[in-house]
């Protein structure tokens, strides 16, 4: 018997939802109806970024995301899985999404030309507390 890779295998993850023969079958769907409440039109196509964030020193914390890419309004969106709750999510999260929205503006950019930058974490373990009401 076969036994199948687990998605939540950060290569497998990123082949299934970051490929490029993926993108518009998987990940726009899936970015699609994970975003049904609050993106006001589905997303139409998707352009894969590389999923480095660049340093601006050489002192800058090196970022890699899982799957980064970039809506046809100029929306970005970071898709990332983790499996291991090293209790820094929330962070880590609001730390990616500010570098994205930072990298949006070059020197003389006019502020209200910057994009909305969308997370999504999936976690492969209960990061709210089951005592929350």
């Amino acid at each position: 018997m076969t036994e199948l890779l687990k998605p939540s295998v950060d290569f497998v993850f990123k082949k299934i939802f970051g490929s490029e023969e993926n993108k518009d079958e998987v990940l726009l769907n899936f970015l699609n109806e994970a975003l049904r409440e609050t993106e006001p039109k589905p997303f139409v196509s998707l352009t894969i970024l590389n999923s480095n964030i660049d340093k601006n020193a050489l002192t800058d914390k090196q970022s890699i995301l899982d799957i980064r890419a970039k809506t046809e309004d100029g929306k970005q969106v970071n898709l990332e899985i983790q499996v291991s709750n090293k209790y820094d999510m929330a962070k880590r999260s609001l730390y990616y999404s500010a570098k994205m929205y930072e990298e949006q503006l070059e020197e003389g950019q006019q502020y209200t030309t910057l994009q909305k930058v969308i997370s999504i974490n999936i976690l492969t373990f209960s990061y709210i507390p089951n005592d929350v009401h």
